[in-house]
């Protein structure tokens, strides 16, 4: 074969010396990218440690250093009318349910300062879907004890799928979402039973991030069909 004159020859390397740049601009800003995430990353963890800490300094009546189980309904009610505008008090399930969830590090009934962001970030997305919930278990609650069983459980993943649902599924979503043990969901519990019906789903549960916490995927599920959609409330 003819060899390739200088002129190409200077072209090519000229051509390898672009890719090269055009590679390494690349990974710059990936760098870049990365360190801007991280950047607003620890921004957002520091906001959240003095939010919490303010709010520790505000309810912890006692000076015990966490906030009991007495100690959060206040507080909670007191952010649902300043951040949502809607006076609603959680009921003792509902501190049970979020006391259980997040008191993970000492167990000792009540929450510390690191497990009060998950409370706060766990209620706060229960609160932006509330009225959407409220309507759906109204549609679902066909005994009128306002609570969901696993029939009427089955019923809301149908809904949201859009098709019928694996029983499986559904007995896995209640376990998931039931921490009470009492076979039925409160309203609370049923939004983080539609955070486990979407990461069965869609692979991630929105962004419902603190309600997923200790969610347990179960590989041996059935998978959803492809072309299958959740419009599982946000």
């Amino acid at each position: 074969p003819p060899h390739p004159t200088p002129r190409a020859m200077a072209c090519a390397a000229v051509a390898i010396a672009g890719v090269q740049r055009g590679t390494q601009r690349g990974k710059q800003i990936a760098r870049q990218q990365e360190l801007q995430r991280k950047i607003r990353l620890e921004s957002l963890q520091r906001a959240q440690q003095e939010m919490a800490k303010s709010v520790l300094e505000a309810y912890d009546t006692n000076k015990s250093g966490n906030i009991s189980q007495s100690e959060l309904v206040p507080m909670l009610q007191d952010m649902s009318v300043q951040s949502y505008g809607s006076d609603c008090k959680p009921s003792d399930e509902d501190a049970n349910f979020l006391v259980g969830l997040f008191d993970t590090k000492n167990v000792n009934g009540a929450i510390d300062r690191q497990e009060l962001i998950g409370v706060l970030g766990a209620w706060g997305e229960f609160m932006k879907q509330r009225d959407a919930l409220i309507a759906l278990v109204a549609e679902h609650d066909h005994n009128g004890d306002q609570e969901i069983d696993t029939a009427e459980l089955q019923g809301i993943l149908d809904e949201c799928h859009g098709r019928p649902v694996s029983e499986q599924v559904t007995k896995w979503v209640m376990k998931e979402a039931d921490l009470s043990g009492n076979g039925a969901l409160s309203l609370l519990e049923t939004s983080r039973a539609l955070c486990a019906f979407e990461l069965w789903a869609n692979g991630q549960p929105g962004l419902r991030m603190d309600l997923q916490s200790g969610i347990q995927y179960d590989p041996s599920l059935p998978r959803p069909a492809a072309e299958s959609a959740c419009c599982c409330i946000q």
